[in-house]
């Protein structure tokens, strides 16, 4: 395993270059040349929205398949149009149509390289250039003769990002029948709804509710939980109606008002989170004892607040608690903490991940040393257990300290993981941490200490990478 970074911003001055010179050493590794024109192509908005035109050339310059030449090329123009360099994005846009005429471009490559062209008028905004390149896309997904299904769901995402809400439900209506969707239908119609949610657009809402309801109430939630934070500074009145109109659906109600209730408490949106907790109560259709949990833990003179174990129960809930009633979460958190200790001599994963969960919270809330000390200690606990207990328990607890920039928790974890697979989990987490800090070179330590293979690696770089430029990551549902 490669050597554990220094804690970030102590591993020495570095910028984005760090980034982009780890992953142009780590691609010349990998022997297919699928997924190395792949990850170079991944690579490119985020090195010319970054960088500039001429390092994003550079990588370009590799790719030589006539179809990804031009997708290659269009992502070069919404890189430079998203860093406000508009001639140079326009004229890599003439370049790339140029390139969409070779015979080649055409079937699901084609769809491809025509969205990528027009996600770059996007970013230049000209929408009628977007309209023409997803005409262009939806025809070259018709030709598709070899594999016909495989072009739709790229179209389905394109539809999304861009907010073409009526051709995304076109598409869904012609391609998904109504029943339960693909992976990339999902994410195109989750990420619309979370869109609706954001822009505090009601009807949209119910419209795409009335839509998914029958088999996908999970992707109107995730969407809805996505979008609430935004919403509750911009649309605070549209988001109560929104989750009155998701607290009949019977599935997936009770969780998802609740969780955006959880998290409006915890961001500091109190009086919202109530509003949205009495207009789901109103609405629900069935039991929802979630709810009924969220309302007690918003009473401030409540004494019987009961918490949910785990790291992902537990977190906000307790922000939201203390938000509330800071001294009555304290004692609560006293209370937790015995009892926490008590059953870590049981053994297992659980118990170390439920304490550490406590701590994470008290990070959360300004309770520095005492949080930071109850993770270590739950670390410590998780490193002393064997088999899949302790990388369950390392995993878990390493991923959510990272998450919230816990770095070097996350590092203790990374270090004392043998798992590949869980080591690759925390890596990609963490390196992350160390991004949002502009700790370039820590991050590219990070990458090192995951899964060996240099596509995995390059994987997660190029995923570093785009973070750090502040565009979409590619692999994020890669090793």
């Amino acid at each position: 395993m490669a050597k554990a970074p220094k804690a970030p911003g102590k591993n020495g001055p570095s910028d984005l270059r760090a980034l982009a010179d780890a992953l142009d050493q780590k691609i010349i590794a990998v022997g297919d040349g699928y997924w190395q024109g792949q990850v170079l192509l991944g690579s490119l908005v985020a090195l010319a929205r970054a960088l500039g035109d001429e390092r994003a050339r550079a990588v370009l310059a590799r790719v030589t398949v006539p179809s990804w030449k031009a997708r290659g090329t269009a992502h070069v123009a919404e890189g430079l149009a998203l860093a406000g360099h508009t001639e140079l994005a326009r004229k890599a846009i003439e370049e790339t149509h140029r390139l969409l005429q070779h015979p080649e471009v055409d079937g699901e490559e084609g769809t491809l390289a025509w969205r990528a062209a027009a996600y770059a008028y996007g970013a230049l905004g000209d929408e009628a250039g977007v309209d023409r390149c997803l005409a262009e896309a939806l025809q070259c997904a018709k030709n598709e003769r070899s594999n016909p299904t495989q072009p739709w769901p790229h179209l389905a995402v394109a539809y999304a990002v861009l907010g073409r809400d009526a051709l995304l439900e076109e598409h869904l209506r012609e391609h998904a029948g109504g029943t339960w969707l693909s992976f990339d239908d999902a994410r195109a119609a989750e990420l619309i709804v979370r869109r609706a949610v954001e822009r505090g657009d009601v009807a949209g809402f119910v419209r795409w509710s009335e839509f998914l309801a029958e088999h996908n109430g999970y992707y109107l939630s995730s969407g809805l939980k996505e979008g609430a934070l935004v919403a509750a500074t911009a649309h605070p009145d549209a988001l109560v109606e929104v989750v009155a109109a998701f607290a009949a659906n019977e599935s997936y109600g009770d969780d998802g008002c609740a969780t955006v209730a959880w998290r409006l408490g915890a961001a500091g949106h109190v009086e919202l989170a109530r509003a949205v907790v009495t207009a789901a109560q109103r609405h629900s259709t069935r039991e929802a004892p979630l709810l009924a949990l969220c309302a007690r833990q918003l009473d401030a003179a409540a004494t019987d607040v009961t918490l949910g174990d785990g790291l992902h129960a537990f977190i906000e809930p307790f922000r939201l608690r203390w938000a509330v009633a800071p001294d009555a979460a304290r004692a609560l958190a006293d209370a937790h903490e015995l009892s926490l200790r008590s059953a870590l001599a049981a053994g297992g994963a659980t118990p170390s991940e439920n304490l550490a969960a406590l701590g994470i919270a008290l990070v959360q809330v300004g309770e520095h040393a005492r949080g930071t000390a109850i993770v270590n200690e739950a670390l410590t606990q998780a490193a002393a257990l064997s088999g899949g207990a302790k990388a369950s328990a390392l995993k878990s607890i390493g991923v959510a300290a990272s998450e919230r920039d816990l770095a070097d928790a996350g590092l203790f974890a990374l270090r004392k993981l043998t798992s590949k697979y869980a080591r690759t989990d925390v890596s990609k987490a963490l390196s992350l941490s160390y991004v949002r800090a502009h700790d370039y070179l820590g991050a590219v330590a990070v990458v090192a200490m995951g899964e060996e293979r240099p596509l995995s690696q390059a994987m997660r770089l190029c995923d570093a990478l785009s973070a750090a430029a502040g565009t979409p990551r590619a692999f994020t549902n890669y090793a």
